[in-house]
């Protein structure tokens, strides 16, 4: 009985728990997700994938914001040997010289170079309240 009340207070001084960490596979191919909250006011997050490349480093991945009128407002990823991955960035709703964008139509473009050429591309559209 002794031994008993002694785990009983033992458990009640510690908590055991397990912790299980979700790995989401590299993606097979590019992939741009529909930012969130779309409206959105000042912030919005935004998801792409970039998948494993066979052979060579990895690739030169740029994720752009344009505004309605093609001006690009700013470069939010532009990185050589892009590990694959699905990450997620912000967009704090800002230009690349730091004013506050307006409200209106955006596009978000992820774009992939080889080289000098743009062959992959993937545009989606977000909406600036």
């Amino acid at each position: 009985m002794r031994y008993l009340f002694f785990l009983v207070l033992i458990g009640a001084f510690f908590s055991f728990s397990c912790k299980q960490d979700v790995v989401e596979p590299n993606p097979e191919w590019y992939e741009l997700k529909q930012n969130w909250p779309n409206p959105f006011k000042d912030t919005t997050y935004i998801s792409y994938g970039v998948p494993t490349v066979n052979d060579g480093p990895g690739p030169h991945i740029r994720l752009i914001i344009y505004d309605r009128f093609e001006n690009a407002e700013i470069i939010l990823v532009d990185r050589h040997n892009h590990p694959a991955m699905i990450d997620t960035v912000l967009w704090n709703g800002r230009n690349s010289n730091y004013g506050k964008s307006t409200a209106g139509i955006y596009y978000i473009e992820l774009q992939e170079f080889n080289g000098t050429d743009i062959i992959v591309r993937a545009r989606i559209l977000a909406l600036k309240q």
